[in-house]
């Protein structure tokens, strides 16, 4: 059978039906609750550690029984996101995440073992291949030292950005199924899952700060990662309006979506309001042209009252969101002004190779490190990060990658729109902040984006030479089988 290790399934025929069973189950709404509710209550009991080994465990499953590990990718990301709030904090705590090797290692080496690795040269690997490059070469000739271009986070940056994301394209280009209506649709109800999960951790945070707090006034609360968490709303916002034009679900799905920019608002990210503020009227255009016509009335009236009380909250509480972006300005971006200028002082004494990523001056150490706790140089811009940490080679790199990207993103197909709208609105905000230099879960997500659009392009182009678009395979996908 397709996909097995054929010599294997000859001598155990039973496997085979284990793991059809499993992957039905892997793509079932029980297995969406399941991994929900674990992250939800793992995030509120403050048992992040406990819910990461389980999330481990679910992801282990997944590689050594299933051939469709596309399944991993929502608890993959989860593990990034539930212990978000310790971003810029030390993770010492969570050091007992070695001990998953136990079931870890063993689920990879029996991953390989009953599904041999295929090979898949996809348009973006080399692209992928020269970024990995370029940031090792990323501090070539300049001052940085070996403990600092070997520090912890740094090495982790660099690898993770490239020889990771490398890695990781080529696995999924080989196990992830090939690309029809149903496989996007399950993609969009993951991004949906983990939208879900994202909107209960700023819930859950609101309600911690009230009950701990009982004599506060009512109104917005302060928390560290509101950045991170906008970053993952902006990603998956677009998918919600996709299935509201995909599914029959058209209301529901309309509201998550304008949900989802509730909760940005919720988080005052200065950065993340105004790039998801700019997504908005694109998403919902493009929902009321792609909607059935007979639908488009009733979806007009229910997001028109939906966006007005939004705006009427926006206009209620106009004196905060004007003092909001006016602290912005007038700190410099919070820091980022003066980041901004020291990345184009580090360019001007290292222009090819840049300092690398792990580069740290007295400037940085006072000013940074010390004073606001990074724990490596983020420049909060991809592009003065790759314009200080790797140059103009780093610069080339990176923009070969993303020239790459965009094209495969960039199709006339109603999923590439959508996509290509949160991912625009994502790119766009990490010019501004640090989204793009961190490997999970941004990176990591991105990448699986690539791979199954590349699929999905392919399958899209495959149809129309035949001239048989295959109409949509099931209005809910979530328990169907797949197959490489």
């Amino acid at each position: 059978m397709e996909g097995y290790n054929e010599k294997f399934i000859a001598k155990n025929p039973l496997f085979v039906k284990v793991s059809d069973f499993a992957d039905r189950l892997f793509h079932s709404l029980y297995y969406f609750i399941f991994v929900m509710l674990v992250s939800v209550l793992g995030f509120a009991l403050g048992a992040e550690v406990v819910t990461m080994f389980i999330l481990l465990f679910v992801v282990s499953l997944n590689l050594a029984i299933c051939r469709d590990v596309s399944p991993s990718f929502l608890p993959t990301v989860l593990i990034a996101l539930i212990p978000m709030q310790y971003a810029n904090a030390s993770l010492d705590g969570f050091l007992v995440m070695g001990y998953a090797a136990v079931f870890m290692v063993p689920a990879a080496i029996l991953r390989f073992v009953f599904f041999p690795f295929k090979f898949v040269k996809g348009k973006n690997l080399l692209p992928l291949i020269v970024y990995s490059v370029v940031l090792i070469l990323g501090g070539t000739g300049s001052t940085i030292s070996a403990s600092q271009y070997f520090a912890v986070y740094p090495i982790y940056t660099v690898l993770g950005l490239g020889l990771l994301q490398v890695l990781m394209y080529l696995f999924w280009q080989s196990y992830t199924p090939q690309s029809s209506d149903s496989v996007i649709k399950y993609f969009c109800y993951m991004m949906s899952a983990l939208a879900l999960v994202a909107i209960s951790m700023i819930l859950i945070t609101y309600v911690k700060y009230y009950v701990s707090h009982p004599d506060a006034p009512l109104g917005f609360v302060h928390f560290l990662w509101k950045n991170y968490i906008s970053d993952i709303l902006m990603l998956t916002m677009p998918f919600a309006f996709y299935l509201s034009v995909k599914t029959r679900y058209k209301l529901l799905f309309s509201a998550f979506g304008l949900v989802q920019y509730i909760a940005v608002i919720l988080t005052q990210s200065g950065g993340g309001i105004l790039f998801a503020s700019l997504m908005m009227p694109f998403l919902l255009i493009f929902t009321l042209i792609k909607i059935e016509k007979k639908q488009r009335l009733i979806l007009v009236s229910v997001i028109g009252t939906l966006c007005v009380a939004v705006i009427a909250f926006i206009v209620v509480k106009r004196d905060f969101f004007i003092g909001l972006f006016n602290e912005k300005i007038q700190s410099g971006g919070t820091g980022r002004f003066a980041l901004y200028e020291h990345a184009i002082e580090v360019f001007k004494k290292f222009p090819v190779f840049g300092g690398g990523y792990g580069y740290t001056d007295s400037f940085i150490q006072e000013n940074y490190v010390e004073k606001m706790d990074f724990i490596m140089t983020y420049f909060h811009s991809t592009f003065f990060q790759a314009l200080a940490a790797t140059g103009i080679v780093g610069l080339f790199g990176y923009a070969f990658m993303a020239f790459a990207r965009l094209k495969t993103f960039i199709k006339k197909y109603t999923f590439n729109i959508f996509l290509l709208i949160g991912f625009l609105g994502y790119a766009g905000y990490s010019m501004v902040d640090v989204g793009t230099a961190m490997p999970f879960p941004f990176a990591a997500m991105v990448t699986f984006m690539l791979v199954l659009t590349e699929k999905y392009n392919a399958f899209r182009q495959s149809a129309h030479s035949s001239l048989s678009v295959k109409p949509e395979e099931s209005a809910n996908p979530l328990n169907e089988n797949r197959t490489n």
